[in-house]
């Protein structure tokens, strides 16, 4: 169903699934993981440079009628391997249940298909 990544010094837990479209801008990427803490997106914007602050939404790829706004600070672009990366700044109390949603929502299919 969706791998979770332990191992890394990182805050909060990363995800892979559900994957999220993420909108900077003009353009609009598909996460590779996620966390409550930031973003990790495929593909890189040469407009886009490490500690740059940006604006933008996020939603489920598997259900795009809930659109949450946020503000991120640009931690990593890598050409090499085609990835973006941002830390929220900026994300709001319900876009936080909007995540955990995701999450438990998650957790339960795992539970449900014995994952």
């Amino acid at each position: 169903m969706g791998q979770i990544y332990r191992g890394n010094l990182r805050r909060d837990v990363r995800h892979d699934h559900p994957v999220l479209l993420v909108t900077v801008g003009e353009t609009t990427y598909r996460t590779t993981d996620w966390s409550l803490g930031g973003v990790a997106l495929v593909g890189v914007d040469p407009g886009l440079a490490v500690d740059q602050d940006v604006q933008g939404f996020l939603a489920a790829e598997s259900a795009q009628d809930r659109i949450v706004a946020f503000m991120a600070t640009v931690v990593r672009v890598d050409t090499e391997s085609g990835l973006t990366a941002l830390r929220f700044r900026d994300l709001s109390a319900s876009g936080f249940a909007f995540l955990e949603g995701l999450l438990a929502s998650a957790q339960r299919r795992r539970a449900m298909s014995g994952t």
